[in-house]
């Protein structure tokens, strides 16, 4: 908590300094990242639990889906990745990356910048999803509760402990319960009909859940809900902006939303050594910015593409017939 508050304080101590107080938007930007794990987690227990609302999760076929939709873009970055970097890990260190087995081990977990604690943290929360969905239509919204309330009391209480011997429970699925739950509880609600005006009570709600948002980051014992908050206002906004009727383009980024999340954090460091300049001017960060988007792209295209013919070439093993 501190180490956030002292970063978003350094920005604003940058942009007074040197004037440029446009630098404050993409650096912002930057630091947003759990908000968005906050809404993915939201949006994956929403659309699972619509899946299997009425259909009964079968697990094998369930989990296949996964592994084809995570694990391949996964495993081919890797390799990717290593090759470039010529130095391949050995194959105890590949076995605790893909088992996941990494994320609990003490002062030898991921490093917070990149995506790779975010890949084991959701591989596991697919692979407990079907005892919490099971769960939940047997207890209902007191099992909720209850995952409210682990998430809560692991985070202000267990975790500062945990963290002295070097297991950091804010990057394990634990500290996804309540995002988790927000998602299971939208989707067991009625439809909501879109309507062409924002309805006022609409806006004072979203009013209200950012202003706790920014309220619950000044608290160690309220920030576990801060990026939960913020993910139900954006998902909220996008709900209401997103057209009735999703265009192609529309759809085929969304076939890219993992192999983009794979490549980018390795691309924009290339543009550091021209964002960090303290007089940089906001042309260059326009340049960096749409060469940074038209580079991931590619990649990303890249290794939908890839993926795709493994899977057509293994279809036993990742193909649902």
């Amino acid at each position: 908590m501190a180490k956030k508050l002292s970063f978003f304080f350094s920005i604003f101590q940058t942009a007074w300094l040197t004037g440029t107080y446009w630098k404050i938007i993409p650096l912002i930007l930057i630091s947003s990242g759990y908000t968005a794990v906050a809404s993915f987690i939201i949006l994956t227990a929403y659309g699972l639990s619509k899946r299997y609302q009425s259909d009964p999760l079968i697990f094998i076929p369930y989990f296949k889906r996964r592994l084809e939709y995570l694990f391949i873009p996964w495993l081919v970055i890797s390799l990717w990745i290593e090759l470039l970097m010529a130095h391949p890990p050995t194959l105890e260190n590949w076995f605790l990356i893909f088992s996941t087995l990494k994320i609990w081990i003490p002062h030898h977990q991921y490093l917070l910048l990149g995506p790779w604690w975010f890949l084991a943290m959701i591989f596991q929360v697919y692979l407990i999803f079907p005892a919490l969905l099971s769960a939940y239509k047997k207890w209902g919204h007191l099992f909720l509760l209850a995952l409210c309330l682990i998430q809560y009391l692991s985070q202000v209480l267990i975790n500062p402990f945990t963290e002295s011997f070097g297991l950091n429970l804010n990057i394990t699925p634990i500290a996804a319960l309540i995002p988790i739950s927000v998602g299971l509880f939208w989707a067991s609600q009625k439809s909501i009909q879109r309507k062409n005006k924002i309805h006022p009570y609409g806006v004072l709600t979203g009013g209200v859940l950012v202003f706790l948002f920014f309220m619950a980051q000044t608290s160690f014992y309220t920030w576990p809900f801060a990026n939960t908050l913020l993910g139900i206002v954006l998902l909220g906004l996008g709900y209401l902006c997103l057209p009735s009727k999703i265009s192609p383009w529309l759809k085929h980024l969304t076939t890219l939303i993992v192999p983009v999340y794979l490549t980018h954090g390795y691309i924009y460091p290339f543009f550091r050594q021209y964002l960090d300049q303290p007089n940089s001017h906001f042309w260059i960060y326009g340049v960096c910015l749409i060469s940074v988007l038209a580079i991931t792209y590619m990649c990303a295209v890249l290794i939908r593409e890839i993926t795709r013919i493994i899977s057509q070439e293994i279809p036993g093993l990742f193909k649902i017939t």
